[in-house]
């Protein structure tokens, strides 16, 4: 079979499992091989969510999990290694700390965190704190040249879900769920740095 018939193959399969085409899909029960069960929250608790933010930058995806992510999608969206949906809304501001583009078409930034809100809610934290950001290409667009800016500001806004890696994550819902801030959108103290 030539390479791209298997490519378009694979591509249909993992589309009519839940995967790819139609973006992340959260189940209520989670099925975990291996990592970090989600930390229990109940309605909006502010202590949980400050206690399991990240305090480093999470590792890069692997090439291996980059190159067999098509297979993996349709399994977490079945709750297998998936991901747990806390049915909160999130707006995380910070500074693009590294970004990578998989093969299943999910966007990864990791954002060194200014501000993070939770259904509107400030999460107060101490400086260094982190989250993944998970953009699935078919539902928000990011400009790769805006990534490649020095600094630069992205506000990103989505489900506030938990990886079973062990951290959290926003998936944007929208189109309009990600964007970068330019210096007017900032505050006069951050835009005069």
């Amino acid at each position: 079979m030539p390479l791209k018939s298997a490519a378009g193959f694979l591509c249909l399969g993992c589309c009519l499992l839940g995967g790819g085409c139609v973006g992340p899909h959260y189940t209520k029960h989670q099925f975990i091989i291996s990592g970090k069960a989600a930390p229990t929250i109940t309605g909006l608790d502010v202590p949980a969510i400050q206690t399991n933010l990240s305090v480093t930058v999470v590792p890069k995806v692997s090439r291996i999990t980059m190159l067999t992510d098509f297979s993996t999608i349709p399994l977490k969206c079945m709750g297998i290694q998936g991901w747990k949906d806390f049915h909160l809304n999130a707006e995380a501001r910070g500074t693009v700390a590294q970004h990578q583009l998989s093969s299943d078409r999910i966007l990864t930034v990791d954002l060194r965190l200014i501000s993070l809100e939770v259904n509107g809610t400030p999460i107060p934290m101490s400086n260094g704190r982190f989250i993944r950001c998970e953009i699935y290409r078919g539902k928000a667009r990011v400009d790769k040249t805006m990534l490649a800016r020095t600094n630069a500001v992205m506000v990103v806004k989505g489900k506030l879900v938990w990886d079973t890696d062990g951290w959290f994550e926003i998936h944007p819902q929208g189109r309009s769920d990600v964007k970068f801030e330019s210096k007017t959108d900032a505050s006069p103290a951050e835009a005069a740095r």
